[in-house]
């Protein structure tokens, strides 16, 4: 039937055309199109029939601009005039075609996208200003229109459509800036990055701040950023140093390590020690630190803090919460960090001392060449005598640029992912899932659970029941809500209310179920052994019982940790 009506509506058209069209665009010297031709367009799009009709020349451009308005046939038909774009006369008949399409407010859209789309491939950019007259009405094709055109009007419109287009779309506005390449429009791109919020937000996509990213990088011709940069070695970072090899330090700008010959020096006396370190600080070209034994010792005014001395502020990975939360919290951590007693005045000038923590992951600021630069120190020892494999991370000094903001987050869910829970009997591989991260990985290896010190969602699955548990959780609070997948409040609302009912002094990790139909909504909650939060929703796709292993498969997103904190602050029972 489909087929058919598709037939019927190719015939109507041909015939249409062959008639000579009462399109205002048509005009009395069109040619005649071969009627199996423009049948194919609509059935196949070949390449054959657009390429025939782009050789016929602009004759057919008022063909193709009445076809705009008759889907299939449209796409094809904006192909052709894209191939014909650079003929006067069809630019002319383009702009004649927006302009009375235009004074239809309920017709001829599509005919505005396409021919918006297609004067783009004409490369006149005597055009630009009359493509941005119509960036309220089809902003995706003016954009796209005038990044094709390229040059000082493009770019200059293109920067206006900033106040013009929804924020939603200031992505695309970013890519198309970076696609023209005009270096001036740097301090614009600059300007509006700061308005620009972070992830999850419906005004914001998450590709928004990293097409900025990219497009300033480009235009203001940055040199290329360092990248994450580890270093391991078997030397002892203890002193009084006594081999093996020749003692190292390491600069975050240039990112290198050094090694250095020290002089001969009592290291015993305090005169002994200042010696060494000030031959570490010399050798560096710029800030730097060295480890001596469990203490990170800084040199160029390298302002350092343990990142997070209570627990990690983020529900998914380290790398994902960089690059959605703003570097301002970093800086102003790091600054108010200098006020704690664990942070010292160093054995030299410029220098400070601090205990390496436990996680081995340190944030640290530098100015460099005027301008406040972050990096995140990842330093793990590998052995008892203080041998350590050092990580340098780099953070974009752009992300400085996105402001904190002040007031909460609102409560939203953060991402989605597809998760499959095998039986925990099985010790199967990437059979359990780390709620921390929200990556699978196997509940045990070699016998022995894996990351001890976080809380895993495991599943058995038997007969009659199944079973969810958190094995190392603190508290594991779980129920089943319709209505929660697409509304995250009224996950919060049913997690508070478990909470309010739960026992404190008793806390459930593990919750059985008697069935499980595909669907079912289940929002969850998890107290993780470090104190930090975990909560989200699932929603289950099926429970295979019929292969072995078992398995149950689920779609699973998270709330931000800003809520998870809020359900847990809420009194349980006897409290």
């Amino acid at each position: 039937m489909i087929n058919l009506r598709r037939y019927l509506c190719t015939f109507c058209l041909v015939c249409l055309l062959l008639i000579g069209c009462d399109d205002p665009g048509a005009s009395d010297s069109s040619v005649r199109i071969d009627p199996e031709l423009l049948a194919q367009m609509n059935r196949s799009m070949a390449n054959e029939a657009v390429n025939a009709l782009i050789e016929h020349g602009p004759e057919v451009a008022p063909q193709m601009i009445a076809m705009l308005d008759h889907p299939p046939a449209d796409a094809n038909a904006t192909r052709v005039l894209q191939g014909l774009a650079k003929h006067p006369e069809v630019q002319r008949l383009l702009v004649e075609a927006i302009t009375q399409a235009a004074q239809q407010p309920h017709r001829g859209s599509n005919t505005i996208y396409c021919c918006l789309l297609a004067l783009g491939y004409s490369q006149n950019v005597e055009h630009a200003d009359f493509i941005a007259k119509y960036m309220d009405r089809s902003s995706l094709a003016a954009m796209n229109a005038l990044a094709m055109l390229g040059g000082e009007k493009a770019s200059r419109h293109l920067v206006a459509a900033f106040d013009i287009v929804p924020t939603d779309k200031w992505w695309i506005l970013a890519q198309k800036l970076h696609t023209v390449g005009d270096p001036t429009t740097v301090s614009a791109l600059r300007h509006r990055l700061p308005q620009v919020a972070l992830p999850p937000n419906e005004d914001f996509p998450r590709a928004t701040i990293n097409s900025f990213i990219r497009a300033i990088r480009k235009l203001d011709r940055t040199p290329h950023l360092d990248t994450h940069t580890s270093f391991s070695s078997g030397i002892r970072h203890v002193y009084p140093y006594d081999g093996p090899g020749t003692p190292k330090c390491y600069g975050v700008s240039p990112l290198r390590d050094y090694y250095v010959r020290l002089p001969e020096v009592d290291t015993q006396t305090d005169a002994g020690r200042q010696t060494i370190f000030q031959t570490f600080s010399d050798a560096m070209e710029g800030p730097g630190f060295t480890i001596d034994g469990d203490t990170l010792i800084t040199f160029g005014r390298l302002m350092v803090a343990p990142f997070w001395p209570e627990g990690k502020p983020y529900p998914t990975g380290l790398l994902d919460w960089l690059e959605t939360t703003p570097h301002q919290h970093i800086l102003t951590h790091i600054e108010n960090w200098q006020r704690e007693p664990c942070v010292e005045p160093g054995p030299v000038y410029q220098s400070h001392a601090m205990p390496i923590p436990e996680n081995g992951l340190i944030a640290t600021t530098a100015e460099i060449k005027g301008e406040t630069r972050l990096f995140l120190l990842i330093l793990k020892k590998t052995t008892d005598d203080y041998q350590y494999r050092v990580g340098i991370r780099p953070l974009d000094p752009l992300r400085l640029l996105i402001p904190a903001g002040t007031t909460p987050p609102k409560i939203r869910f953060t991402e989605l992912r597809t998760t499959k829970l095998i039986d925990a009997e099985a010790n199967a591989i990437n059979g359990a899932l780390r709620l921390a991260s929200a990556h699978t990985t196997p509940l045990f290896k070699d016998g022995e659970r894996q990351y001890p010190g976080e809380a895993m969602l495991a599943a058995n699955v038997f007969t009659d029941h199944w079973t969810l548990s958190v094995d190392g959780a603190a508290e594991f609070l779980i129920v089943s809500s319709e209505n929660a997948w697409e509304d995250p409040t009224e996950a919060m609302r049913h997690l508070r209310a478990a909470r309010q009912k739960s026992e404190p002094n008793d806390p459930q990790t593990t919750h059985r179920f008697a069935s499980l139909t595909p669907g079912t909504t289940l929002v969850y909650a998890v107290r993780m052994p470090t104190g930090i939060p975990v909560a989200g929703a699932l929603k289950f796709k099926e429970l295979n019982r019929g292969t072995a292993p078992t398995h149950v498969h689920f779609m699973h997103k998270n709330l931000t940790t800003h809520v998870a904190r809020q359900i847990f602050l809420t009194p349980s029972v006897n409290q």
